[in-house]
């Protein structure tokens, strides 16, 4: 008993002494791949992150209604469109897809913004004569300016003491505008100023204007939106520059006011109506019906223009934005 109890015995410390021997090997294998990791300083390679939007990354591989959701929810950021996305269409829409093409729309609303910044994208031209320090002045609003390719030009001045106003008389802040029918059929400006009062009936003069389309009140509330260019009184004469001014009828309807002037130039005379929208309020939308009637008597009024007043209609309101719409 005692020799099989002997055996047994160094059985179990044969194998007491394998285990470990099999442990310290294997703590030797991971210290040694440990210590080879930091000996030789091999890491692994970063991922990259790729970034929509980025220079290097493509979006080509990804599903364009994928594109559209993504867009939409504000992952692919707005500024990035052109590679985002390619829904947008460059030619019309044919009349078979128009339908598919609103409820692309309604599904995601993005693409109204994404074809407003499109359409915004237009051809930048110079705007040198109505940024100069000597013309700011006579603009009510230093961001909206004319064209120089478009604008009004008025004849020059007499020579006067001032270079500066001898060399900055010809402008005004008014641009010609086309009809769908006749070039230069419209005269676009803003509201004059105590600057501009001049200008402005020079400006009629020239281009023997038969009318003046008036958008704005002169004051809303305490807010002075036009400068009145024309005298108070009837028959009251006033003297611009050497254009005599005469208010010779006033008729008051409901919405607008429909007048009639007189301009006197050098022994020359010429009637011009004025046409002025009254009932306009600011930050707000006038009447369809008032402004549809408003337009009728606008056009009747003109087919009984003098044939010598052939000149484009003038339209303006405080700035441009009433006028150009």
């Amino acid at each position: 008993m005692v020799e099989v109890r002997g055996h047994s015995v160094d059985r179990l410390d044969a194998r007491s002494s394998a285990s470990d021997a099999s442990g310290s090997d294997g703590q030797r294998q991971r210290g040694r791949r440990a210590r080879s990791a930091q000996r030789y300083g091999e890491t692994k390679p970063k991922r990259r992150h790729r970034y929509f939007g980025s220079a290097g990354s493509s979006l080509t591989s990804i599903p364009g209604k994928i594109q559209l959701s993504m867009l939409n929810s504000g992952l692919i950021p707005i500024a990035e469109e052109d590679k985002a996305i390619r829904a947008i269409p460059k030619k019309p829409v044919e009349k078979a897809n128009f339908i598919k093409y609103c409820e692309q729309h309604r599904k995601y609303p993005i693409l109204f913004k994404v074809e407003f910044q499109h359409a915004g994208r237009i051809e930048a031209h110079p705007c040198r004569h109505g940024t100069k320090p000597c013309n700011e002045p006579k603009n009510q609003n230093h961001k909206i300016v004319p064209y120089d390719y478009n604008r009004v030009v008025l004849d020059m001045l007499p020579a006067d003491p001032d270079p500066v106003d001898e060399a900055e008389s010809d402008y005004i802040n008014a641009s010609y505008v086309d009809s769908l029918l006749k070039p230069n059929a419209y005269i676009v400006t803003q509201g004059p100023n105590e600057r501009t009062l001049n200008d402005f009936w020079r400006m009629m003069w020239k281009e023997r204007s038969p009318c003046i389309v008036m958008l704005t009140k002169t004051f809303d509330f305490i807010k002075v939106m036009c400068v009145q260019y024309w005298p108070v009184l009837v028959d009251r004469e006033e003297e611009f520059g050497d254009i005599s001014v005469t208010l010779l009828k006033e008729e008051q309807l409901a919405n607008f006011v429909i007048r009639t002037i007189k301009l006197k130039k050098d022994g020359e005379e010429r009637t011009v109506l004025q046409f002025h929208y009254t009932e306009w309020p600011c930050h707000s939308c006038p009447f369809s019906n008032a402004i549809l009637e408003f337009r009728r008597r606008i056009r009747i009024c003109l087919r009984h223009r003098s044939p010598d007043l052939d000149g484009p209609i003038v339209v303006h309101c405080r700035w441009v934005g009433r006028a150009a719409d």
